[in-house]
């Protein structure tokens, strides 16, 4: 159905330019007074957009005009607001983003009315935020010197940085836009910089509008309306009417004319080009619906998808009201950004305030911004209590927090944590950011001059040793501006200890006996005191198992009475993060921690001195992420993933085959079983199952009634008649080894059956079934089994 709106609401001759105070393109260097005329200035960010494919066509539900009802911008959203006489169309259309996902949020009404006022004038006034994490950055603009930052004009990039860093949105009625001028003599008070904010950003997306057209109309849907820019033409503006209806109609063949600012709140794919005058008609039906800021002259109008002028990037925020949130540690405070590009590993350092007894703060979110790529792998890890600030890796690695994930769109990403973390004030925590191509940004500073007069100082801190980045072996400061991770925290009140506290006091993984994860966690007394207390382990799937907290190990650990927590961690599972958490007997359960054995094997090889004990943790997480890609058990995330060294890859079949032997089976067949072949099960031991054809369908106590079965260790000579079992598996007959551990992989087990007639036996072992496996037509399972004889070799 085809949107038609009744807009004629215009009561007399408008000259348009009295409305828009913009200009050309702005020149790169920016030096020449002329080129600050403009409402809008693009942004390198505008132009060039990153094109984002899922690989997944989600659109097919879109409709082919939205709204279907033109009453909703009456009854839903504000009216049009009016930027006359300034070029601030940049901050109208910016917090007219903020109002329309606001409401589509259902958090506020058509009431809302935010301070364009505000926004702009921080943009360009900076003030340094309430944790002093940006003292050094500094954004100071001189009106005295010919052209006032009224008129100069904006873009969305400076929003989306402002806002970002907690300045605004604020109410009109406390910075009302009557007092734009005013402003120019005497400023604003720095307090309506951040005290006064009724939201927070959490996101902004870049979506290329020419490629990525259906993204922009879904967001248009889901967060009320995008933000772009194009190049006004005044002789492009035509007013037209058709079947009793008014509309406003634009089109253009080429960039010129006024750069400006305006919000997309629809579309009608059917929109006819007829709709558009002779003189000036698009090639194509279609067209978006555009909200402007100019009063109710041109108050909403079509602009043809065949526009010219029409930039790349459409502009998407995302906020929220009540996101329980209540500060924002942060460095920088730049109003421009690029990426970097001399490491994919990266760390911020903040430092918490003092607290009353009893208040600290819990992390919750990490924003991120990734303004010129898409599609960018992220993980965060935070680590806590720094015994060395210019060290980011020198705390307590908050395993239960790493957070792994991938953006869509170019933009700002506000992420929550897989598991909040607690601050202890006065300490030093860092966020620790690994991506997988050079994609965060960091603040750029430049100056703004007419001629020799400094216009515009856009200065940011430098060397503060608080951004460091990964090089040579270490961390180090990184030299160009602070990078643009901030972190996100509420105020807490410490309870009492009979609140079911459990308190993490470490975790490690054993790496000598069979693989497994251990948590040294203290309980509040109630837990500790409480006979059937259980402790629930809840996998990422869903599930969840029970054992009793008194059946595991009472022990110290760094001189605090613990529970040893231990579960099974088998291998194709090394990254996934189990939550524990104690359900006492009354029904009540506490605080639960998460912890994957893949963080504990990355962090001892980064830290642990010990080469013996990195070569297993390496050899290990390489044959879990193995273990991962042959079963199919979330490859998204793999075991290995931090390692740089693919020793797996190196390894050859040829080496393989010279310090392995075939097995010895000649001699194993009898009367009434004939052997053909093994397997191996990776669980945190390796369990090795023969399979022999039941040649007379005997049953398993027929089996176990004429023959004696021995498995015995041939280097020892012991037999191992305890850990493993006969048992039939369909028809065939099976042996099975069981747990065998990481060391004893290149053990040869001699298998014998005996009964009255004589022996029959043979010898077999992990690293026999590996040869033979190397050697098939099997991509995943030669990696898998080169993996498994890697480990077996470094746990010797």
């Amino acid at each position: 159905m085809a949107f038609k709106r009744h807009l004629t609401r215009m009561t007399g001759l408008v000259i348009v330019t009295a409305f828009l105070i913009s200009t050309t393109p702005v020149a790169a260097t920016e030096n020449l007074l002329q080129s600050y005329h403009g409402g809008y200035i693009e942004s390198e960010l505008d132009s060039n957009t990153p094109v984002y494919d899922s690989g997944i066509s989600t659109f097919a539900e879109l409709p082919l005009a939205f709204p279907d009802d033109a009453s909703v911008f009456d009854t839903m959203y504000p009216q049009t607001r009016d930027q006359n006489p300034y070029g601030t169309c940049w901050s109208f259309a910016s917090m007219g983003l903020a109002e329309y996902d606001l409401i589509n949020d259902g958090t506020v009404d058509k009431n809302v009315d935010f301070s364009e006022l505000q926004l702009a004038y921080f943009a360009y006034n900076f003030v340094t935020d309430p944790l002093g994490g940006t003292v050094g950055d500094v954004a100071k603009y001189h009106n005295e010197n010919g052209l006032s930052y009224l008129q100069r004009g904006g873009n969305f990039e400076y929003s989306s940085r402002r806002l970002a860093q907690w300045i605004g949105p604020v109410d009109e009625a406390v910075v009302p836009y009557a007092q734009a001028d005013s402003t120019l003599n005497s400023g604003l008070d720095d307090k309506y910089a951040y005290s006064y904010s009724k939201a927070h950003m959490k996101n902004a997306y870049e979506i290329n509008i020419h490629e990525n057209a259906d993204e922009v109309k879904a967001n248009i849907m889901e967060h009320g309306a995008a933000g772009v820019m194009y190049y006004h033409n005044d002789s492009a503006m035509r007013f037209y009417s058709f079947d009793s209806a008014g509309h406003y109609t634009y089109y253009d063949t080429a960039k010129r004319g006024l750069g400006h600012a305006v919000m997309l709140v629809g579309w009608d794919d059917n929109f006819s080009k007829e709709n558009f005058p002779e003189s000036m008609r698009p090639e194509n039906n279609g067209a978006w619906l555009v909200r402007n800021s100019w009063g109710t002259y041109c108050d909403y109008f079509w602009m043809s998808y065949d526009n010219e002028s029409l930039l790349d990037t459409a502009w998407v925020f995302d906020f929220s009201d009540d996101d329980g949130l209540d500060h924002n540690y942060q460095l920088d405070g730049g109003i421009e950004v690029y990426n970097t590009n001399l490491t994919n590993r990266l760390a911020n350092v903040f430092t918490v305030p003092k607290k009353a007894d009893g208040e600290y703060e819990k992390l919750r979110e990490v924003s991120l911004s990734f303004t010129r790529i898409a599609d960018v792998g992220y993980t965060i890890d935070v680590y806590t209590d720094l015994m060395d600030p210019s060290d980011p890796l020198s705390g307590e690695k908050q395993t239960q927090a790493t957070t792994t994930g991938n953006t869509a769109f170019a933009g700002i990403y506000s992420v929550e944590l897989a598991e909040p973390v607690d601050l202890k004030p006065e300490s030093n925590f860092a966020v620790v950011v690994s991506v997988d191509k050079s994609a965060l940004d960091y603040e750029r500073a430049t100056k703004i001059t007419t001629g020799d007069t400094l216009l515009w100082d856009r200065q940011v801190s430098r060397g503060n040793g608080k951004s460091l980045y990964y090089s040579s072996g270490r961390y180090r400061v990184y030299p160009y501006g602070n990078f643009c991770v901030k972190a996100f925290t509420s105020d807490e009140t410490r309870h009492a200890e009979s609140e079911n506290e459990l308190t993490p006091e470490g975790y490690s993984v054993d790496l000598t006996a069979l693989v497994q994860a251990n948590l040294y966690a203290a309980f509040s007394a109630d837990i500790m005191e409480d006979a059937g207390a259980k402790v629930q382990f809840v996998y990422p799937d869903g599930t969840c198992t029970y054992r009793l907290l008194s059946a595991f190990e009472t022990t110290e650990y760094n001189n605090t009475k613990v529970k040893k927590i231990t579960y099974e961690a088998i291998p194709a599972k090394l990254a996934e993060r189990v939550e524990i958490s104690v359900i006492k007997s009354d029904g009540t359960k506490s605080n639960g921690f998460a912890f994957a054995p893949a963080d504990y094997l990355n962090d001892l090889i980064k830290t642990d001195s010990d080469s013996v004990s990195k070569n297993i943790a390496t050899a290990l997480l390489n044959y879990g992420a193995y273990a991962q890609l042959y079963f199919n058990v979330d490859t998204s995330n793999l075991a290995n993933r931090e390692l740089t060294d693919d020793a797996v890859g190196a390894l050859t079949i040829d080496e393989i085959l010279k310090m392995t032997v075939d097995e010895n089976i000649a001699s194993m067949n009898n009367d009434d079983l004939e052997y053909i072949g093994s397997s191996l099960v990776c669980r945190n031991g390796t369990d090795m199952k023969l399979y022999f054809i039941n040649k007379n369908s005997l049953t398993l106590d027929e089996i176990l009634q004429k023959y004696n079965i021995d498995v015995t260790n041939e280097k020892t000579g012991r037999l191992v008649s305890d850990d493993f079992s006969a048992e039939l598996d369909g028809e065939l007959f099976c042996i099975r080894i069981k747990s065998i551990l990481p060391k004893l992989l290149s053990t040869d087990y001699i298998i014998t059956f005996s009964n009255g007639n004589g022996n029959s036996y043979g010898v077999v072992s992990p690293y026999s079934y590996i040869r033979s496996s190397v050697q098939m037509d099997d991509i995943q399972l030669l990696n898998l089994c080169k993996a498994l004889y890697l480990y077996g070799c470094a746990a010797s």
